[in-house]
């Protein structure tokens, strides 16, 4: 006997597979749902760029609003105010240089203050030192306890050579009460003195 063996027999037939109004609908539904799907995908997407945009605006403002401090608290040293600034400070220290300059021929009342620190007095003590704009007169006004020592300090005045060609004369004293006794007070004005 004899046996015979198909060995196709277990494979199932293909079947054809044809488009049918049902699958065309199921197609159709599949298409929207994936395009549904993609279309929350891109608004969600959209709703997040806008939560990060919002969020990087107010850092921006925040940093913004530390470089305005920071430019308050330090400002900004822009070259052209700083050539502006130049320019002044030159033009402020000519200007004083011709101060200086204007005021330097009659800035005689350097020696006298040295040759007054050099008369000094013990008891006597200078309350005002008033030079006149060309040196011309001084007056001096203080206090001595005693009247004596006012004439010692116009001693002393009269042999500083700073004052060579410069008389001082007392022009008014008056006493003075205070808690421990009397005080001098005095007025001494120079005058040039007169060649005979």
């Amino acid at each position: 006997m004899l046996q015979q063996i198909n060995l196709f027999d277990h494979l199932e037939i293909q079947r054809k597979f044809t488009f049918s109004l049902e699958t065309m609908v199921w197609l159709f539904a599949g298409f929207w749902l994936l395009l549904c799907i993609n279309l929350g995908n891109v608004w969600w997407q959209k709703h997040q760029l806008a939560n990060q945009l919002l969020a990087t605006n107010a850092d921006y403002l925040k940093a913004q609003q530390q470089i305005l401090a920071i430019t308050n608290k330090y400002p900004y040293l822009d070259p052209n105010d700083l050539n502006k600034s130049i320019a002044d400070l030159q033009a402020n220290l000519d200007a004083n240089e011709r101060v200086i300059t204007a005021l330097e021929p009659n800035a005689v009342f350097s020696s006298y203050l040295q040759a007054l620190s050099a008369a000094v007095v013990p008891g006597v003590w200078l309350n005002e030192i008033i030079f006149s704009i060309n040196g011309e007169r001084i007056t001096l006004k203080g206090d001595a306890l005693q009247a004596s020592n006012i004439q010692q300090l116009l001693q002393q005045l009269i042999s500083q050579s700073a004052f060579a060609g410069i008389s001082f004369e007392l022009q008014g004293m008056d006493k003075i009460a205070v808690k421990t006794g009397t005080l001098a007070s005095f007025v001494i004005i120079s005058h040039e003195k007169e060649l005979i």
